[in-house]
């Protein structure tokens, strides 16, 4: 069915949403060229569907087209077996063998037939030669015809037809306004016939009027051309029949190898395209200092993506928090990388990254100062907050700041585009700036390949395993270097007290009651070396010359991925604005 067809209704989608557009722009109702522009796009509308309904005909439509007296109705009679039908349709030279009108030569009824310019032969399938399925035939007026009615009619048979055959007398094919007439007929699939050649005829000169041809309807598919001899010097018998038995030949391979729907889908598409670039023609002159702004606004909304997310990426004022939360996560990696049974080093990393800040504070909290002790809770909240705001910054935030950014810098030219419309139109339009909204398109893709560089690089500039492993293990033979002489001491004792209370079960004086002042002391004397040197080698995991070096390298892979997300048009910026997005829908070349 003609309204399940996409393409059809992609074509009536464009005039629509050009229409609505215009109604975007506000009161347009004074405005000189709005009755022209909404009647082409209702002209386009019935074009389309003239073009795809082929008047509620489901056989295939073969339509003879080209200039005046080219042979075009000769050429369409030898398909034709019936002297009846022969008789009617207009056929010699002179004005007696003018076709006036669009007829339409079919087995079935025809319908939403302009009588002005079109009439309908009806036949019956025995009527007409046998191609492998029920056809219409087409008789068109003269390309070249000087007839108001006429040349208008042969300008309206270019949206009929599947296959067109394109009739050119072999000593006319240099007429350039037959290039000319073609170009609504781009997309179509044509058979070019060069008819009443004689001798002299060069195939050089035909070559070349196939070339110009292609070259003027790029979009067309030509098919192989059909040469006909000048019946009257050939002997008009012999060659009606060679050129009837050729053609039904070639129009016999067309019906075969296509699809009806297939033929007709490209002259369509390349008719959107046509009306398309036509609106905006015609809009730019009408509309000028309008289509100024909304050009210069579609050429910064190309750029808008790459733009906001350098300036992040790149923005001097964050250096400091984003070299701040690179430390962090260099120290976390480090930890993540501390082996659990390195105990209790491992312990005392995970509590100076929480610590941050506070280190020196330490010493007072562990022999009991309070404020050191509030102090040091707080810095660790602090800690742990700036550590899960830097995680959301890298997921979150960079939309966030890149939308908010983007909006920003849109604000002034979305003014300037107002003012440009109330120029135009002479409306006394307002900027309305709280309806402005910004997506980003393509963000996730960044984000999730920013993950993973983000990842990458911290492997790469964080300490290896190895250094990891023997930092930790130098932290723990100065801690338990000192740790582990009282524990054998105390074991010690123990063991002699069970020795005794087996021996002499009723001395139970003998094990020390100190033992855990002893322990405390042991603890505090190990841990304040062990934590000297844990505080050198934190300072050289999270050195800022490595968070910085971090940080270049982000950069550069960023600044790599965005090019590449840019390349590849997912990186994009949508700016959504009643009159923004109607001057972009008006004056984009391709909607």
């Amino acid at each position: 069915m003609v309204s399940d067809n996409p393409t059809l209704n992609a074509c009536l989608d464009v005039a629509n949403d050009f229409e609505t557009a215009l109604n975007s722009l506000g009161d347009t109702s004074q405005w000189p060229a709005d009755h022209a522009l909404r009647q082409r796009c209702a002209e386009f509308r019935y074009a389309a569907r003239d073009l795809a309904e082929q008047k509620g005909l489901n056989q295939f439509a073969i339509a003879f087209i080209g200039p005046k007296n080219a042979g075009k109705t000769t050429l369409l009679s030898l398909l034709l077996r019936s002297k009846t039908i022969k008789e009617q349709l207009a056929s010699g030279e002179g004005i007696r063998g003018t076709t006036e009108k669009i007829q339409w030569i079919s087995s079935e009824p025809i319908s939403d037939l302009d009588r002005r310019v079109e009439e309908s032969v009806h036949i019956v399938p025995s009527d007409v030669a046998k191609l492998g399925c029920d056809y219409t035939l087409i008789d068109v007026p003269g390309a070249n015809e000087a007839h108001p009615l006429r040349a208008a009619a042969a300008a309206r048979a270019l949206r009929t037809a599947h296959l067109k055959v394109l009739v050119a007398e072999a000593r006319t094919i240099e007429d350039a306004s037959l290039l000319d007439y073609l170009q609504d007929a781009d997309g179509a699939t044509i058979l070019p016939v060069i008819n009443q050649i004689r001798p002299g005829t060069e195939d050089q000169d035909i070559s070349g009027f196939l070339d110009r041809l292609q070259s003027a309807i790029p979009n067309s598919r030509l098919l192989s051309p059909l040469r006909v001899p000048d019946f009257q010097l050939a002997g008009q018998t012999e060659s009606a029949v060679d050129a009837a038995e050729a053609l039904q030949r070639r129009l016999r391979d067309v019906v075969r190898a296509e699809h009806l729907d297939e033929l007709l889908e490209p002259q369509l598409l390349r008719m959107k395209t046509r009306f398309q670039d036509e609106m905006h023609g015609e809009l730019s002159k009408a509309l000028p200092a309008t289509a100024e702004a909304a050009q210069e606004l579609q050429h910064i909304e190309r750029h808008l993506a790459v733009d906001a997310l350098e300036c992040l990426l790149g923005a001097d004022d964050r250096d400091r928090a984003v070299i701040a939360g690179l430390r962090q996560q260099l120290r976390g990696l480090f930890q993540q990388r501390s082996p659990v049974l390195f105990f209790p080093w491992r312990a005392f990393v995970g509590l100076a990254n929480l610590l941050h800040g506070a280190l020196e504070k330490v010493p007072l909290l562990l022999v009991g100062s309070l404020p050191s002790l509030v102090g040091s809770a707080m810095t660790a909240v602090k800690n742990v907050t700036q550590g899960r705001e830097f995680n959301e910054s890298r997921s979150e935030g960079l939309r966030k700041h890149a939308e908010l950014l983007v909006k920003e810098s849109l604000h002034p030219r979305v003014d300037h585009l107002e003012a440009a419309i109330r120029s135009d139109l002479r409306s006394p339009q307002q900027a309305d700036y709280d309806s402005l909204e910004v997506e980003f398109e393509g963000l996730e893709r960044l984000q999730s390949r920013s993950s993973e560089l983000f990842q990458e690089v911290l492997d790469a500039q964080a300490p290896s395993r190895v250094a990891t492993w023997i930092t930790g293990l130098i932290g723990l033979a100065i801690f338990w270097s000192i740790f582990i002489w009282p524990f054998i001491s105390l074991y010690k004792d123990y063991f002699n007290a069970v020795n005794d209370f087996v021996s002499k079960p009723v001395d139970h004086t003998i094990f020390p009651k100190d033992s855990f002042s002893i322990i405390g002391t042991s603890f505090l004397l190990a841990v304040f070396p062990m934590l000297l040197w844990l505080v050198l080698v934190l300072s050289w995991v999270a050195s800022r010359a490595r968070a910085i070096a971090c940080l270049r390298r982000l950069r550069h892979g960023h600044q790599a991925i965005i090019e590449d997300l840019n390349a590849k048009s997912i990186l994009r910026v949508r700016a959504r604005h009643p009159r923004l997005q109607a001057c972009l829908k008006l004056f984009s070349k391709r909607t």
